[in-house]
C-alpha cells in the first residue's frame, strides 16, 4: 500500500460502515473499483496534481467514469455516491482512493468471511484437484476461499499455497532447497 494509507483509512471505514447498514456492499466494491482505477490512470494524475484544477472538475470527472462503469451499482447509491465524491475533493483526497479501494475490499472479504488464497503450482491442476484442494483449504481456513492459480514449471512438481498470512511450501523444488540448507549446516 502506499504512502496515503493511514489518511485512507477513515474513509474506507466510513464508506464501509455506509455500506454495511444499507446493505450495498457489492454497490461500494464496484463504485471504489471504478473510482479506484480512473485516479491510477496517468492523465488524471497529472490532474490531480496540477493546482489549477477544480474541485468540482474532478467531482465531474469521477462521478462521469464512475457511471459509465458502474452505472447501476451509482444509482443504488444516490446521494451517498455524491456526497462521497464532495468530500474527497473538498479535502483533496481523489489520490487516496486506491488505498480506500484496498481497505474496503480487505475489510469486505474479512466480513463475508473469505480468504483469498493463490495457488501456484508446476503443472495444470484439473477439476476434481481443484475441488479437493478448494474444500481442504475452507476447512484448514474456516472460510470460503477464492483461489487465483497460476503455473510455475521451476517448482518441478507440487504447490504452493499463499494468503496474506500464511504460506506452504509443498513443492518440489521447495523441499530440494531445504534439504540442500539442511545438507550444508
Amino acid at each position: 500500500m502506499s504512502q496515503y494509507l493511514t489518511i485512507a483509512r477513515p474513509y474506507a471505514k466510513a464508506v464501509f460502515d455506509n455500506a454495511v447498514e444499507q446493505n450495498q456492499l457489492d454497490e461500494w466494491s464496484a463504485v471504489l473499483l471504478a473510482l479506484s482505477t480512473t485516479s491510477n490512470e496517468p492523465k488524471v494524475c497529472e490532474m490531480l496534481q496540477r493546482p489549477s484544477t477544480t474541485d468540482q472538475t474532478l467531482i465531474d470527472l469521477f462521478c462521469d467514469v464512475a457511471n459509465l462503469v458502474a452505472t447501476a451499482e451509482v444509482a443504488a447509491l444516490g446521494e451517498r455516491f455524491i456526497n462521497f465524491t464532495k468530500l474527497l475533493a473538498e479535502h483533496k483526497r481523489f489520490n487516496c482512493l486506491a488505498d480506500i479501494a484496498k481497505l474496503y475490499h480487505q475489510m469486505l472479504i474479512s466480513y463475508k468471511k473469505i480468504t483469498e488464497v493463490d495457488v501456484i503450482s508446476a503443472f495444470e491442476m484439473n477439476k476434481a484437484q481443484t475441488k479437493k484442494l478448494q474444500k481442504a483449504l475452507e476447512e484448514k481456513f474456516k472460510s470460503k476461499i477464492i483461489m487465483q492459480h497460476t503455473l510455475d514449471k521451476s517448482l518441478i512438481g507440487g504447490l504452493i499455497v499463499r494468503t496474506d498470512k500464511f504460506v506452504m511450501d509443498a513443492s518440489l523444488k521447495g523441499r530440494l532447497t531445504r534439504l540442500e540448507t539442511s545438507l550444508n549446516s
